[in-house]
């Protein structure tokens, strides 16, 4: 009889081990969900501009102004840009996979070396500059639509759709096509600082210049359809300095 004892008391023994073992392998996954959560935590959600030429992960000999990431509690910093050129106004896109930023400066993607939207992946890859037009026009300011789809920017110099060569608000699609004047408001009007509204339907912006809607000409905040440019209204409208708009989120 004690020998048929055995065989139960062997399986139960094989059942408890397996459960252990499974236990064992359920806590390590539950640790490194764990570890991805805080991966996700700590991942790199900040995009700054420093001019650093020493630190880990630093190649930056010679001192100039490039992109860099960096985790929202301070660690994981990385330089992204890596060009003798100013880049500088970096914008994540709401996934947080690509950054928009200006570079100005001669480089090998832009050899007249005027101001640039650029766009790359949030590793630094991929680098391409958006509204490279072989002319000297500079464009600055990137904005960044809700969806992720436009980036609203301010361009200045003469071209088609701008022949007074002021600066004025643009918008294209994340790719750098379908470039389009929204604001194209006449002579001695300058329209920068482009915000999209949370629901990326309007975009606010700083206007000086006499206009009809401003005959002081004095720097007022204004609205307009992200779409077309329709509507645009000031919303200031005071003899006061206004500008730099941003919407709550």
């Amino acid at each position: 009889m004690a020998t048929q004892a055995k065989g139960p008391d062997k399986n139960r023994s094989a059942v408890i081990a397996s459960l252990v073992l499974g236990a064992v392998l359920a806590s390590i996954v539950a640790m490194g969900g764990t570890a991805r959560q805080a991966d996700a935590v700590f991942a790199e959600k900040v995009v700054f501009v420093s001019d650093r030429t020493t630190g880990v992960g630093v190649n930056n000999p010679t001192g100039d102004v490039e992109i860099f990431r960096m985790s929202t509690n301070g660690t994981g910093v990385r330089q992204l840009t890596f060009n003798q050129a100013a880049d500088t106004k970096p914008v994540l896109t709401p996934d947080g996979q690509k950054v928009v930023y200006e570079s100005a400066e001669t480089q090998a993607s832009n050899p007249e070396g005027d101001q640039e939207i650029y766009v790359m992946n949030a590793d630094g890859s991929g680098n391409r500059n958006l509204t490279d037009n072989r002319a000297i026009l500079d464009e600055w300011m990137p904005s960044i639509s809700p969806d992720g789809k436009k980036i609203a920017y301010v361009s200045e110099g003469e071209q088609v759709g701008n022949p007074q060569a002021d600066p004025e608000i643009y918008i294209m699609n994340l790719d750098g096509s379908e470039q389009k004047n929204l604001t194209s408001n006449g002579e001695s009007v300058s329209d920068v600082v482009p915000a999209f509204s949370p629901d990326g339907q309007k975009i606010a912006y700083a206007s000086t210049g006499a206009q009809t809607s401003n005959p002081e000409g004095d720097s007022e905040v204004y609205v307009m359809n992200a779409t077309d440019g329709s509507s645009q209204t000031n919303l200031s409208n005071n003899a006061a300095y206004d500008a730099y708009p941003e919407w709550g989120r």
